[in-house]
């Protein structure tokens, strides 16, 4: 593992925590053939008796003690790799963190240097900070701190891979080789594989031995099989298997559109095509007649039409918007990146406005409580009033999880299942756009912000921008510095008409990001009027979603609000141009009148820690 010392951070580590993966896995598989070779030892000795049988057992026996050694190897070497995986990743972090805190501290540093020399002073001193003795300017301390802080992480690095060669050497006799694999398609890596050999082996695979090795690998892997599949495979396995292309992580996103309307379509027809059956099944009452003629049939029928009613209306909205791929031709092109029908309820679905393939800004929108696909028109519309139509810009509107109504919004749970899908969704564009200039920027509204918090502190995706808008409450074993972002930023408002906002925090005890312990930037959304005259029209209410025919009605993402024109000067990266915000109801709890102060939350616990 061979890296500069002075880049602990270099390297990525998805291919080790997908080998480990592999390796747990079949060791697990071998059990089933370690089982039935005990069996047939157990069995042949009942109805097989004599020398023969006896040395026929002998090497049966053999054979399992074999596989179970290779079982254990297996195992002990996935879960050493597993470990190591899990260390490196939170060294890399660590060493990021350290590096844009030495940067930091290395423009206050020059910024000192430049004041100091225009005044005739340390003329002579380098720019970049030096130990042993000088004036302690500013940054020059912390500079120093957070690269003693690097070579520590570097050391420690080079503890863990030292440690987990040793295991390893220990674990395998001879080579990697030496252990094998399972007899799965899903052991054949696609950096293995010219274009060629990649046709062949899966030209003779079902859809089922396609899927299951598609499953297997990363997202940045299917990022890099993807454009090697020859078109009537990838045409193939899009037609039958629509709901696993359209939601696998990796796949370009104009072809997940391409599966996620064809799966939309079949869904919508099926569902039409049922209801049509049923009414022709379900005896009407005959005009006249003083009762229903409803036998237990009858009943059942008539529940499943009520449901299947239900179902298609949870589908009309998102059906309008997609149709006959209907969202490709307006502007910015809608695309269904992300469906997935639940049992009961709307599907979860993720839309993006815009060309998410090629735009050098992407920005993802996270609503809160009672959003859904049934409904997602209002919150398109305020998505599209961020990127407009600068073709440079993409967003994605996230219906991804289930949202809280008004009496489970105060709980924690639904944020804490959103948030690995969220992850998910921010690894597939990271995986699709690799090694592109692009900046990724995260936006929650309400709950939305709540479940962000769940969703940053576990994620390893790089992120440009988080924003926080009408926050529901952080949870408070939560800080700007604990989401895996920079606090600089990080940025959040509330308006002071938003008395939901703080209803929401007041139920859920969670707290107010705009506190200043909480240590991000804060901009306004009570409207103003910028030096050159323009208006910015201030938020009213807790609404984020644009509502009726699109003009403005006091939202969050109405066109023209102090809002609007923060948010698009945060995605662009230019954050000294907010408007300045309001922070003082942070340090209380205002519902409606009514304002008392509260403490800033306390420090993390263990228990928190791991549920974050």
């Amino acid at each position: 593992m061979g890296w500069p010392d002075s880049e602990p951070e270099a390297g990525d580590f998805e291919e080790l925590a997908q080998t480990a993966h592999r390796l747990i896995r079949e060791a697990e598989d071998l059990v089933a053939p370690i089982t039935i070779l005990a069996q047939v030892i157990v069995h042949s000795a009942i109805v097989w008796t004599g020398p023969g049988s006896e040395h026929w057992r002998a090497r049966i026996a053999a054979q399992q003690h074999a596989l179970v050694a290779r079982a254990e190897r297996e195992r002990e070497a996935g879960e050493a790799l597993r470990t190591c995986a899990r260390a490196l990743e939170d060294i890399v972090w660590e060493a990021r963190m350290l590096k844009l805190r030495r940067d930091s501290a290395l423009e206050d540093y020059r910024a000192a240097l430049r004041v100091m020399q225009s005044r005739g002073e340390c003329l002579y001193m380098p720019n970049t900070p030096a130990t042993g003795p000088g004036p302690m300017l500013a940054g020059r301390a912390e500079y120093a701190a957070a690269d003693r802080e690097l070579e520590r992480v570097a050391k420690h690095r080079h503890e863990v891979e030292a440690t987990c060669e040793n295991r390893i050497h220990d674990l395998l006799p001879d080579s990697w080789a030496a252990l094998g694999r399972v007899g799965s398609i899903a052991g054949v890596a696609p950096s293995t594989l010219t274009p060629a050999a990649l046709t062949a082996a899966l030209g003779y695979c079902s859809e089922p031995q396609i899927r299951e090795y598609l499953d297997s690998l990363t997202a940045a892997e299917v990022a890099t099989l993807w454009p090697q599949l020859p078109e009537d495979l990838v045409q193939r396995l899009l037609h039958a298997s629509p709901h696993f292309v359209g939601n696998l992580n990796g796949v370009p996103f104009r072809v997940r559109d391409e599966a996620n309307v064809l799966a939309l379509t079949r869904d919508h027809e099926a569902l039409t095509d049922r209801l049509a059956e049923l009414d022709g099944l379900i005896i009407t009452t005959p005009a006249g007649a003083s009762i229903t003629p409803e036998t237990p049939e009858q009943i059942r029928l008539i529940q499943e039409r009520n449901a299947l009613r239900e179902r298609l209306a949870d589908l009309d909205e998102l059906w309008t918007l997609f149709q006959e791929g209907d969202g490709r031709t307006v502007k910015p092109p809608r695309r269904l990146i992300a469906y997935e029908p639940q049992a009961e309820g709307p599907p979860l679905v993720s839309i993006a406005l815009g060309d998410l393939d090629n735009a050098h800004n992407i920005s993802t929108f996270i609503p809160g409580m009672n959003s859904s696909a049934a409904h997602p028109g209002g919150y398109l519309q305020g998505v599209k009033n961020i990127i407009g139509l600068d073709h440079d810009q993409a967003a994605v509107l996230f219906l991804g999880y289930r949202s809280p109504d008004l009496i489970s919004v105060s709980g924690e749970g639904l944020a804490r299942e959103g948030a690995p899908r969220f992850n998910r969704l921010l690894a597939g564009i990271a995986a699709v756009r690799e090694g592109e200039d692009t900046r990724l920027n995260v936006i929650g509204h309400s709950y939305g912000t709540t479940m962000l918090a769940y969703a940053l502190s576990r994620n390893r995706v790089p992120i440009s921008s988080v924003t926080f808008l009408g926050s529901a409450g952080i949870p408070p074993q939560f800080r700007g510095n604990s989401l895996r972002v920079p606090p600089s930023r990080i940025f959040v408002t509330e308006a002071h008409g938003d008395v939901l906002a703080d209803t929401g925090r007041a139920l859920s005890m969670r707290w107010n990001p705009e506190h200043p312990d909480f240590g991000v930037t804060i901009f306004g959304s009570d409207g103003t009027t910028l030096p050159d005259g323009t208006v910015l029209l201030p938020v009213t209410d807790h609404h984020a979603e644009v509502r009726g025919d699109g003009k403005y009605s006091g939202a969050y993402l109405d066109r023209d609000t102090e809002v609007i024109r923060n948010i698009k000067k945060i995605i662009a990266g230019r954050f000294d141009d907010l408007t300045p915000g309001d922070d003082s109801d942070a340090t209380g709890i205002r519902l409606g009148p009514w304002v008392w102060n509260t403490d800033s939350p306390g420090e993390e616990s263990d228990e928190d820690s791991e549920d974050g």
